[in-house]
Formats: structure tokens, C-alpha cells, sequence
């Protein structure tokens, strides 16, 4: 039977993710359930008391074709490795999914394998790519401007008016930003943020070393200078660096000699479509097809 966590299941919820997550973690597993960990968030399938299958369901305020809708993120789908293939993914699912039909429109999860999760109504509806980009690619430019600095309201501010121009948006606000700041010193990367020569924000990146190369897993900038400006400084650390964007953001054309890669699935699911049609004024047949929107989708969310 599932269940929701008891406080006590928290540590074989936890053994449980570094034992099916130990390959993408990096310090985030220890940071996610210090910070953001919760008993009601929580779906456990046990046997014997022990857990065996969990997940996590994570609220959100999306804004999608121009209006706010609640949602919510699906995470950390587990099972212990000597209780696979037994039937117990799919009895959590249903019951995460059973929630959800009663709470939320939509409902997204980023999934490693999106196969596991279309018999469950759940279809890819947004990618990423990876841009390498060489030293020789970038003009040099001056650091003026560039901080490690944070103010997380600065930071809430450049974030609205970049993804002003996207859809299917997660609403931040500044806590959020103070806890992304510490959730990207537990992993050992850091934040710049950029600002313009009348001393107002004008754009920020997330910076992490992955397998040792500099990434950039969060670029938000106003304009290309300021793109380019953080580029540079990166490019002062590393002579190459992986640069995650969304599709839509053609950074390749800057940089014709880089090399691109597609990343990620993120996958969602409608909970009720006569709903879905009702409120926003048109049918559809696929859930790709509900999700496409005058603007293009931006998402990087990790929980």
C-alpha cells in the first residue's frame, strides 16, 4: 500500500536516493533533504516497514498561456534494485497521480527515461541543449560589472523580465533564489551576476565544474553584451565551457563553431483535459499540442 512518509521513513528515503541517484548527485541529494524535504510531499511503498518505491511531489505556481496555474513537479521515482520489476513503480505512480488529479491541471517530471512514464499520460514536451563554446569563439571583454556578489532581489528582478519573453514559466520569488544560492555552494559551484554601466542587473549564471568541465546550467542576461561579458569571464577560468540554454535561444548562431547537444526531458502530463480546454479556450490532441504557446517554453527546474 502506498503511503504517505511518517517522519521516520525520512532516512530509507534518503538511503534509497543515494543508492538510485549516486551517479547525478554531486552533493544535491544531502542538500535536497536538509533543505526542501517533506513527510507530505512524500509517496512511500513499503513492505515489511521497510521502503522499497518512493517519490516526491512538488508544488509550483506555473504560468502557462498567460495564466497562473497551480502544478506540480515529480521527483526522486525510486525502487530498491532487488524489488524491481514487481509491479511496485506502477502502484506508487497511481497513487502520486491520483493526488494530482485532484489538486493540479498539470503535473511535470524530469524523466531519465521518458519510455517508463507515456503509459501514465505523461509526453516530452520541452529540451535543452549544451553549447560548447571555445576561448577563441568569445571576444574578450572587460570584467566591469561582473560579481559574485548576490542580491537576491536583483536576481528575482533579471529572472521576470528574461522569461517575460517564454511560457510555461516557474514563478520564483527571493527566497527561492537565496536557497538556489546555497543549494549551488553544497555542490561547489557559484553564482555571477552581471550588471550594466548604469549599476542596474542586467543578467546571472549558475556555474558548476561537471566531470571537469565549467558548465553553465542557468543563463539569464537582458542583452548580448551582458551575455557575452559572462561568457568571457567564464572562458578566464576554463579555455572551453559547456553552456545550457533553452531551445529556443539560438546561442549557436553567435557561435558557429560550437558544438550543440540536446539535454533533458521534461515531460507533462494534463490532469483533466475537458478542464484544460475550458479554461484556456481550445482543444487539442496531444499534450505536446496543449503545451505549445505564442511564446516559446523555458524550464530549468530541478525539484
Amino acid at each position: 500500500m502506498v503511503t504517505k512518509a511518517l517522519p521516520q521513513d525520512k532516512a530509507q528515503v534518503l538511503a534509497l536516493w543515494k543508492e538510485a541517484f549516486s551517479f547525478d548527485d554531486g552533493g544535491y541529494t544531502k542538500f535536497f533533504f536538509d533543505r526542501y524535504y517533506r513527510n507530505h510531499q512524500t509517496f512511500v511503498l513499503k513492505e515489511d516497514n521497510t521502503v522499497i518505491s518512493s517519490a516526491i511531489k512538488t508544488p509550483h505556481s506555473l504560468m502557462l498561456h498567460g495564466k497562473m496555474i497551480q502544478s506540480s513537479m515529480i521527483v526522486g521515482v525510486a525502487t530498491k534494485e532487488d524489488h524491481r520489476h514487481q509491479g511496485h513503480f506502477h502502484r506508487l505512480m497511481n497513487a502520486v497521480l491520483d493526488e494530482c488529479e485532484h489538486q493540479e491541471l498539470v503535473t511535470l517530471i524530469q524523466a531519465y527515461d521518458p519510455e517508463l512514464y507515456k503509459e501514465f499520460g505523461f509526453e516530452v514536451v520541452y529540451k535543452r541543449k549544451q553549447i560548447l563554446i571555445k576561448r577563441a569563439d568569445v571576444p574578450q571583454l572587460a570584467d566591469t560589472g561582473i560579481t559574485y556578489r548576490l542580491d537576491f532581489k536583483n536576481l528575482m528582478k533579471v529572472y521576470s523580465q528574461f522569461t517575460a519573453k517564454f511560457d510555461g514559466v516557474m514563478m520564483r520569488d527571493e527566497n527561492y533564489f537565496r536557497d538556489l544560492a546555497h543549494e549551488v555552494e553544497a555542490q561547489g559551484g557559484k553564482i555571477i551576476a552581471c550588471y550594466d554601466s548604469k549599476g542596474e542587473i542586467s543578467g546571472y549564471a549558475v556555474l558548476y565544474l561537471v566531470n571537469g568541465t565549467l558548465t553553465i546550467q542557468e543563463i539569464v542576461y537582458l542583452d548580448s553584451r551582458s551575455l557575452m561579458k559572462m561568457l568571457n569571464h567564464c572562458l578566464q577560468l576554463r579555455f572551453e565551457l559547456v553552456v545550457e540554454v533553452s531551445e529556443a535561444e539560438q546561442l549557436e548562431k553567435l557561435f558557429p563553431k560550437s558544438e550543440v547537444r540536446h539535454k533533458g526531458n521534461l515531460m507533462a502530463r494534463i490532469n483533466n483535459k475537458a478542464l484544460f480546454q475550458r479554461l484556456y479556450g481550445f482543444k487539442y490532441k496531444t499534450v505536446a499540442q496543449a503545451m505549445e504557446t505564442d511564446k516559446p517554453l523555458w524550464f530549468n527546474e530541478t525539484h
